[in-house]
C-alpha cells in the first residue's frame, strides 16, 4: 500500500523501492552553481596560501634602541637610563649641547654606561642628538 506523504515532490510516492538518494536529488544545487562554488574556493584558498609564502602577511619590526636620559633637575644633571641595547654608545657619538655641559664617565671607557650622567646643566636648556643615527635624543630645559 502506497501513502502519499507531505513535502514530495511531483507526488512521488515513498516506497521500499524509493531511496534517500533520489529523493535529495531534486533538491541539489544545480550543476553550474556547484563548479562556480568549487572554484571561488580553489581562487581564495590560492590566494591565502601565495599571501602566506610570499611574505605579504604583517611582519614585525622592531625599532633601533637609543640611549634614553632621566632629568634630576634639582642637581642639574642628566642621567644615561638605557644605554641602547646591544650596541654601545660611545660618548663622541652623542652631540650634547651648549659645550658649557660637562660628561661624567664613571670608568674612564668612552663609553655611555647606564648610571654616568651629563652634568652642570643648571640655568641651561640642553640638547642631545645622537649622531651615529641621526637622531635627537631630547631636549631637557634646567632653567
Amino acid at each position: 500500500m502506497e501513502t502519499s506523504k507531505p513535502g514530495l515532490r511531483n507526488n512521488q510516492v515513498l516506497n521500499s523501492s524509493t531511496t534517500f538518494s533520489n529523493l535529495m536529488r531534486d533538491y541539489a544545487v544545480s550543476e553550474i552553481i556547484g563548479v562556480v562554488l568549487m572554484v571561488a574556493i580553489v581562487i581564495a584558498l590560492a590566494a591565502a596560501v601565495f599571501v602566506v609564502f610570499t611574505g605579504m602577511t604583517a611582519t614585525t619590526q622592531t625599532m633601533p634602541k637609543f640611549p634614553t636620559f632621566s632629568q634630576q633637575r634639582e642637581d642639574g644633571k642628566l642621567v644615561a637610563l638605557y644605554t641602547g641595547g646591544q650596541q654601545e654608545v660611545k660618548w663622541s657619538d652623542l652631540l650634547i649641547n651648549p659645550d658649557a655641559v660637562e660628561i661624567y664617565d664613571e670608568d674612564n671607557d668612552g663609553f655611555l654606561d647606564a648610571g654616568e650622567y651629563i652634568y652642570n646643566c643648571t640655568g641651561k636648556v640642553v640638547t642631545i642628538s645622537y649622531i651615529t643615527a641621526n637622531v635627537l635624543l631630547g631636549t631637557w630645559d634646567f632653567t
